[in-house]
């Protein structure tokens, strides 16, 4: 496995991100030299009274709307951690509960996560945070949250680093903006550099989860994921489906195993890989019948029954 659903879904919702907030400060360019038409098929009314005005506060929006969208993605990746079948390791579980426990937020989250899996206070857990409380500034009109002491002086002890890793980002800029009263957006380059450090933190946890992960383990939930999906609305196609698999011939079940994992997440084996299935491991559930299956897949999820 090369990277986890959690990370996936992450790289769906912020993937093509950068490209939109230009293309959208493309479009408000010609807003803001006049050129920008009103297309006929649109059927709505629009004729700012002031285009230069209207065109900074659109890309103002637009920048905010794109840090929210960040930060709900950062908190989407950590929720799915915690998701069946579980990628987290126990103390990274344990971090994510603590989090929730003392109500520290996605801030929270994002410092235990990344003191579990060895970035505490790492350049990019530290952008991380920042992206999290301005957004919280942002979107709270009556946030008093403020940038905290602790993190604006891990900010500064990274800035070398900021200005030639992120593009030049000066981080002493970047945390006066944070803490304007009342908030303001981040600058496009700002918004750009905490959205690469978010991929690069989320990518390294998730490959420190990943080559720790219990690969057979995985597989076990994966399939009982795929038994028991539909449960709920026909009680009889957990059996129905461990006969689909494990009824057939051996090797058509090795290779119905291997396909259910490729479906839902698995990699075919690359060299660099953080992980490895053996062979043996497939071997030994190809060789199953269906109701053993069901019992042995049901018996390795504890806390849920099929």
């Amino acid at each position: 496995m090369l990277e986890s659903p959690a990370r996936r879904a992450f790289k769906e919702m912020t993937g093509q991100n950068n490209h939109f907030l230009i293309t959208i400060l493309v479009g408000l360019a010609a807003v803001e030299d006049g050129t920008a038409m009103l297309r006929p098929e649109m059927r709505t009314s629009w004729a700012p009274r002031d285009s230069i005005r209207s065109a900074a506060r659109s890309r103002e929006f637009a920048i905010k709307a794109m840090l929210a969208w960040l930060v709900d993605a950062i908190d989407t990746y950590i929720r799915m951690l915690a998701r069946d079948p579980i990628v987290a390791n126990p103390e990274v579980l344990d971090s994510i509960q603590i989090a929730i426990d003392e109500e520290e937020g996605i801030a929270g989250k994002v410092r235990r996560v990344a003191a579990a899996t060895g970035q505490a206070r790492s350049a990019e857990a530290v952008l991380v945070e920042m992206a999290i409380t301005w957004r919280n500034r942002l979107v709270h009109l009556q946030s008093k949250s403020k940038i905290s002491k602790p993190l604006i002086k891990d900010s500064l002890t990274h800035a070398a680093q900021f200005t030639e890793s992120y593009r030049g980002l000066v981080i002493e800029d970047l945390i006066k903006r944070a803490q304007r009263q009342p908030a303001t957006a981040p600058t496009v380059k700002e918004i750009t550099a905490m959205v690469r450090a978010a991929h690069k933190f989320i990518e390294r946890v998730d490959g420190y989860l990943l080559t720790d992960l219990d690969l057979e383990r995985y597989l076990r939930e994966t399939l009982y994921q795929y038994l028991t999906e539909n449960k709920e609305l026909d009680p009889g196609s957990v059996m129905s489906r461990s006969s689909n698999v494990w009824g057939r011939s051996l090797e058509r079940r090795k290779s119905t195993i291997v396909q259910i994992a490729l479906n839902r997440g698995f990699s075919g084996y690359r060299d660099g890989a953080p992980n490895k299935l053996s062979e043996t491991a497939i071997e030994r559930l190809a060789n199953l019948t269906p109701a053993q299956a069901v019992a042995e897949l049901n018996s390795a999820t504890p806390g849920k029954e099929a």
